[in-house]
């Protein structure tokens, strides 16, 4: 990272300094981000599923703290990162200039910690547990989904037509869900794969090591889990009309100001927040 900002020298010397908090930070993030999604996912499975339920558990209460639980646990399990880097400061015994360096610290270098936290948590935390999750999840979304048209359409006695367009809007909504799992399938696997490479790497020292190519799946790495962290909000707003319709309406009764938009919104987020963000993402 300094080579690319020589071309900056107090920016140089800044980043020295920040290097070790700012990584530790942007995992904190990443975490976040992922099981954020879980949580949205499991608040559209109790609206749509568990629709009794919805008034109990899909409340902006239980948003909050849940949005608080994920953060809180995601800062205690990156929490060891912060001590993964120190800075140390060199003194060329020739030329008697002093810099300051940041260095792996002992931690980072123990072989079992990058087999139990790097790589066996990892997995567990941010890959295989919250990927199951949304699988699971979505497969009964949809499942429920199917079940509740083909009543309808039983009851009812609609026109083909009818059933036509309730097939479009599972297909829609399936392939939407399909989209989220299958891009954080994309975004995730480069920095595991990075990952047990490196593992391997500390255990076999025979193995191939190619750095350069490392350092380069580490760039796109890390460019996929940025764009993993954002990418689902921009899913949901191109896939999702209705989606779309309410976050406009939410943002414009907002910006009027008035205590009574204000008031209806916090009514319709209160009484029916869940259950409409949930449905919304059917279409």
């Amino acid at each position: 990272m300094q080579r690319h900002l020589a071309w900056c020298a107090p920016l140089t010397h800044a980043w020295t300094y920040i290097e070790p908090y700012v990584w530790p930070c942007a995992s904190i993030a990443q975490t976040s981000a992922v099981w954020l999604v879980v949580i949205l996912t499991a608040d559209r499975y109790i609206a749509i599923c568990r629709p009794l339920h919805a008034c109990q558990y899909s409340t902006r209460s239980r948003a909050r703290r849940a949005v608080v639980l994920v953060w809180l646990m995601s800062v205690l399990y990156n929490l060891p990162r912060f001590f993964e880097r120190n800075i140390v400061v060199v003194t060329d015994p020739v030329s008697n200039v002093t810099s300051v360096r940041v260095c792996k610290s002992a931690l980072r270098q123990n072989v079992a910690y990058i087999l139990v936290y790097k790589t066996i948590l990892f997995f567990v935390v941010r890959f295989f547990v919250p990927l199951s999750a949304l699988a699971c999840l979505n497969m009964k979304l949809i499942n429920a989904i199917r079940r509740s048209h083909q009543l309808q359409n039983k009851q009812s006695q609609r026109a083909s037509g009818s059933s036509r367009t309730n097939r479009t809007s599972i297909e829609h909504y399936s392939s939407m869900l399909v989209i989220v799992v299958l891009v954080f399938l994309l975004c995730e696997i480069p920095d595991f794969v990075l990952r047990i490479w490196i593992s391997l790497h500390v255990f076999f020292p025979g193995l191939p090591f190619p750095v350069v190519l490392l350092r380069t799946v580490n760039v796109v790495s890390n460019l996929f889990l940025t764009f993993n962290s954002c990418v689902n909000f921009l899913i949901y707003c191109f896939m999702g009309r209705t989606f779309r319709k309410i976050l406009v309406n939410m943002l414009a009764r907002r910006n009027t100001g008035g205590s009574r938009s204000m008031r209806s919104v916090r009514g319709c987020v209160s009484a029916r927040g869940a259950s409409a963000l949930g449905t919304s993402l059917r279409k």
